[in-house]
């Protein structure tokens, strides 16, 4: 049920934005869908009423996945976007460790607060969310791609610290952008992602938060516990603490990564990596595993490293690549194929993993780590020959660089650099460009 309402919100919110925007779009979905369904399951009289609850809440999900990743984009300047925009995966993980933290504290507890402490954080941070997002501005690109230039400029002069050279800059860099989309890009349709001029972007965006979730995640995620149990390792949920930890670290450290080194050289660096740590994993449980062998312990370690790993790479690539290479007037309906397509890989996942590695099953256990060494291959060479680098470029450049004006695998360095770009290095200031 969860993943259904994720479904439909992340086909909902498109629409929705291209009518009312972003910034009311998070606000819709807070107060009109999250903290109602929020509040439906803490004072559900029954359990029809809690299940239709949850339903309802993750359709707002849905909806704050798709908008969230596409606001912060949109706002955020060219040189800093994989560090904003992967804001969004260390607040996914903050919230998951605080909810497993209330769960945890409140289980022991032998009457309705077992529950309802859980659900009552959850309904107030719908309350405390959706009153900060009364306080933010609407991105100045769904301004731009309704004509409306003069209001994505006042924005951009706001969130650029009043810097007028800037907000021009980039307003400048908006017309060009949009100057070789469709004639009216409010007009799109959602099925013109899969038009022969658009599909190779489309599938290129979505590309990402697809493989993370055949990359391991699962391993090391939802069946962690069966897997290490199997695997003979003594304190499961000690190790499963660990992993935990060290995907948070990998969620900070990743954004930071693509902003400096770039998105081609992480994927490069990091996904060979998580293919060799994944056949490690399935090599030493075909070498045979004992409980709390010297074995079992490197397989704990295998796992605790693939989850920093994991969290590096796709962490932050899922989230940016999404946001950065879809169409630009086409944006909304791209993130929402792309998030269904990950839903549809996170179902097919969590139903053939147990039959692959439970002993009801083919009993593979950790062996079955091979399956994801190969995905992550796949992965590396979809990433050598169709990953272009978008690292410090505008919306501008990129479209440039699928028109065949700017080099597709090196980051924004060329005299192509747009002049928004540029007024944001230290070279220039408000008084001109040099």
């Amino acid at each position: 049920m969860p993943i259904v309402g994720a479904i439909i919100g992340s086909f909902g919110a498109p629409p929705l934005q291209k009518t009312l925007g972003r910034r009311k779009t998070i606000l819709w979905a807070q107060f009109c869908v999250c903290l109602p369904s929020a509040l439906l399951q803490l004072f559900a009289p029954n359990m029809g009423a809690f299940v239709v609850g949850r339903l309802i809440h993750y359709i707002g999900l849905g909806f704050t996945s798709n908008t969230g990743p596409l606001y912060l984009s949109e706002i955020a300047p060219a040189h800093a976007r994989g560090r904003i925009i992967g804001f969004c995966s260390v607040m996914y993980m903050a919230s998951g460790i605080l909810g497993s933290t209330a769960v945890w504290a409140s289980e022991k507890l032998r009457n309705d607060l077992q529950f309802q402490i859980p659900l009552g954080i959850q309904a107030g941070l719908n309350l405390i969310f959706g009153l900060l997002a009364l306080t933010i501005l609407e991105s100045p690109q769904w301004h731009a791609l309704r004509g409306e230039y003069h209001i994505s400029e006042s924005i951009l002069y706001r969130i650029r610290g009043e810097n007028k050279l800037l907000a021009m800059a980039e307003v400048d860099d908006y017309r060009r952008a949009f100057a070789k989309t469709a004639a009216n890009p409010t007009k799109g349709k959602f099925f013109d992602i899969l038009a022969r001029e658009n599909i190779k972007r489309t599938l290129i965006s979505g590309a990402y938060i697809s493989f993370e979730q055949v990359s391991g995640v699962a391993l090391i995620g939802a069946f962690s516990t069966v897997t290490l149990t199997q695997a003979g390792v003594g304190d499961v949920f000690k190790v499963t603490i660990f992993i935990n930890c060290l995907m948070f670290a990998g969620q900070l450290v990743g954004p930071y990564l693509i902003d400096t080194l770039g998105r081609r050289p992480v994927a490069l660096i990091f996904l060979p990596i998580i293919a060799g740590l994944n056949m490690t994993a399935a090599s030493l449980a075909v070498a045979g595993l004992e409980k709390n062998s010297l074995r079992s312990k490197a397989v704990a370690g295998v796992f605790i490293g693939l989850g920093f790993f994991i969290s590096v790479a796709y962490g932050s690539l899922s989230w940016v690549i999404q946001t950065e290479i879809a169409v630009l007037h086409l944006r909304e309906k791209s993130v929402g194929w792309s998030q269904f397509w990950s839903y549809i890989t996170a179902i097919v996942t969590s139903f053939v993993i147990p039959r692959l590695a439970n002993a009801d099953g083919l009993n593979l256990g950790a062996r079955v780590a091979y399956i994801f060494a190969g995905t992550n291959l796949v992965a590396l060479v979809f990433t050598y020959f169709c990953l272009p680098e978008t690292k410090g470029r505008t919306f501008a450049e990129i479209q440039a660089m699928y028109d065949g004006d700017a080099p597709a695998v090196q980051p924004s360095k060329t005299p192509r650099l747009s002049l928004s770009a540029r007024c944001t290095s230290k070279e220039y200031s408000e008084d001109g460009l040099r």
